[in-house]
This record gives C-alpha cells, sequence and structure tokens, in this order.
C-alpha cells in the first residue's frame, strides 16, 4: 500500500503534545513509521512535499536531514 503524508504529518512530533489531538496524531505517524520499516507500506513523495519541505524556516525539521529518511522507502508519485 502507498501513502502520502503532508508536510504537517512529518512536523506534528515537534508540535506541542499536550494537546489530546496533537499526541494522538504523533502516535499515529510513528505506527505509520513502523509499518513502513516493516515493509507493510510504502511513503509516496511528491514534487509539493519537497517544496514545502524545502521552504521550512527550520532546518533541524526538513526532510532533508531526517535520519530515519535513509531507511524508508520513498516513492515519486
Amino acid at each position: 500500500m502507498k501513502v502520502y503524508l503532508d508536510t504537517c504529518v512529518y512536523n506534528r512530533p515537534f508540535d506541542n503534545q499536550s494537546q489530546p489531538r496533537v499526541w494522538l496524531e504523533t502516535l499515529a505517524f510513528t505506527v505509520i513509521l513502523q509499518l513502513v520499516e516493516l515493509g507493510k507500506i510504502t511513503l509516496v513523495n511528491s514534487s509539493v512535499l519537497a517544496y514545502e519541505n524545502s521552504r521550512n524556516p527550520f532546518p533541524p525539521l526538513t526532510l532533508c536531514t531526517w535520519p530515519a529518511r535513509k531507511q524508508l522507502r520513498l516513492t515519486t508519485s
């Protein structure tokens, strides 16, 4: 199964986790990453995602420096 995640999903773990909704969305994101690591799903990339990510004003939060990126199978849709 191919899954596309928007930029806000990748940045959700860096948001304030005191709100239940934000915490649950972060938890869901970590489950998705676990499924990717297990080979159950594949993350799909896009030029829009790359553009949005390049506009991130916080370099440590960009996907380009995300250490797990090398381990995930990203494909271009």
